[in-house]
């Protein structure tokens, strides 16, 4: 069955107002999350053989909220109330929401005894010289393990006081993945693993929201994410209608900025790009342990980032100017054989794969939404 992205919440009010609305418009999705959860194998491989699984989870959510509530209410009170809203409007835990947190930020750590990749992606900014249309774009590739599809979900939101955005991202999660508010500041989210997560606190996609709400351009956003901080290891990508794009690499409190790249485009996927955080990163030579889920087993973490990265490079070689759709097509890419893998643009592997495409679109301000793998379906347009 064909997933068609729908405009599945539109909510406004405070903070905590607009949580209610969106726990109430996803809470079928929200539950369906929280059921999923005893099917993710990366969770299930940390749960201690002789506990049941209803304690393991409850023990799970309850340490999740006591050790990432503090931080988030202290630094990013928006996000706390609107998680809070969240769990009253889904009538569910808002331990169990946090929960959904920490493993977004675990996913991220790379330790001999944490292993839980959730998420690869790839992502590309165009400006304005390198754009056909003269007007920057983002497009974002999200590759996630299958078992997330359900949890999809695109909300139009606009708190009181703060800049309406058009969210992609997960129903359980009160941050965001991919955005553009309305003063054409969009950011795409991709994981980065590091061995140096820094402390708990709120989590990249609770700083995107916010960077979304307050925040009218890119340098405004860096200066917002940097100073709130985030736990965690990420590559953010962000673009404004004024043509500035610039890439921001981040592994706990240590950060490092890309501006313009050459060409007047960026692009990355999940290994650092810059000296000062490649030491903060797993090895070149590192491999997935027992830890791991079973299909990633053995493979090199950074391998299909390597690989990924240097074949973007090389399809941008080849077109100075590229339309939305030239993007949507080089998006697509099987690799030089044609045969999708783990290893390229459009992701088929066995763990992870392509699930959906964004294509953020500045000038306009529209969200483009496709939740097939980048080489099917076809986009629908949200606009703000």
């Amino acid at each position: 069955m064909v997933d068609i992205p729908t405009l599945n919440v539109v909510s406004k009010g405070n903070s905590l107002r607009c949580g209610e609305i969106i726990g109430e418009s996803l809470a079928d999705r929200i539950g369906h999350a929280e059921r999923l959860l005893a099917e993710y194998e990366a969770f299930r491989r940390l749960q201690p053989w002789w506990m049941p699984y209803s304690v393991y989870v409850y023990l799970a959510q309850r340490r999740a909220s006591g050790v990432l509530a503090p931080p988030v209410r202290h630094r990013l009170p928006e996000a706390y109330q609107r998680l809070d809203g969240m769990a009253r409007g889904a009538r569910c835990r808002r331990d169990a929401l946090y929960l959904f947190h920490a493993l977004e930020m675990a996913s991220t750590q790379m330790s001999e005894q944490t292993e839980m990749p959730l998420a690869a992606c790839t992502a590309v900014a165009i400006g304005q010289k390198r754009s056909a249309s003269g007007h920057p774009m983002l497009h974002h590739n999200f590759d996630q393990i299958p078992l997330t599809r359900p949890t999809f979900a695109i909300r139009k939101r606009h708190e009181t006081g703060r800049y309406a955005s058009l969210e992609f991202g997960l129903a359980p999660l009160c941050g965001t993945i991919d955005g553009i508010n309305e003063h054409g500041l969009a950011i795409t989210y991709n994981y980065a693993w590091t061995t140096k997560p820094g402390p708990p606190g709120p989590s990249a996609s609770m700083a995107i929201s916010e960077a979304l709400s307050c925040c009218r351009n890119v340098e405004e956003a860096i200066q917002l994410i940097i100073r709130g901080g985030c736990c965690g290891g990420s590559m953010l990508m962000l673009a404004d209608a004024q043509g500035n794009i610039a890439r921001l690499e981040l592994a706990g409190s240590k950060h490092r900025i890309v501006r313009d790249g050459r060409r007047d485009t960026l692009f990355h996927s999940n290994a650092y790009r810059t000296w000062r955080m490649k030491r903060r990163q797993v090895s070149r030579r590192a491999r997935y342990t027992d830890w791991a889920p079973q299909a990633l087993q053995g493979k090199r973490v950074l391998d299909s980032p390597r690989k990924r990265d240097a074949r973007l490079r090389k399809l941008l070689r080849k077109r100075d100017q590229l339309s939305p759709d030239d993007l949507s097509t080089l998006m697509r890419d099987h690799g030089p054989h044609g045969h999708g893998s783990e290893d390229t643009i459009c992701m088929h592997g066995d763990y992870w794969q392509t699930l959906a495409t964004v294509q953020l679109l500045l000038a306009e301000r529209t969200l483009r939404s496709n939740n097939q793998c980048a080489c099917e379906g076809e986009f629908v347009d949200f606009a703000l």
